[in-house]
């Protein structure tokens, strides 16, 4: 089964969702502002991508955009800290 990590705010989230229902692929919508995505959401996704962190972080999100975040420098239980935490 899919799950499929959305926000309200997220009109890719909305896309995706709406292609999954035109192409009858059953998922699961997590919204995760009502479900927080936990550290084994988090290493569920990493199995799933094909470059890791670098397709499920944003580097122009505003969070690491402000504080300056190198990710590149971070290790693999930072990021995931990280990711829970923002």
């Amino acid at each position: 089964m899919i799950t499929l990590y959305t926000t309200n705010s997220c009109s890719s989230c909305k896309k995706a969702k709406q292609w999954f229902i035109e192409n009858n692929i059953k998922f699961i919508e997590k919204n995760m502002f009502v479900h927080p995505v936990n550290r084994q959401d988090i290493i569920h996704m990493l199995e799933n991508t094909e470059n890791g962190f670098e397709d499920i972080i944003s580097t122009r999100s505003k969070i690491i955009l402000e504080k300056n975040i190198d990710i590149e420098g971070m290790k693999f239980n930072e990021l995931v800290d990280f990711i829970i935490e923002n």
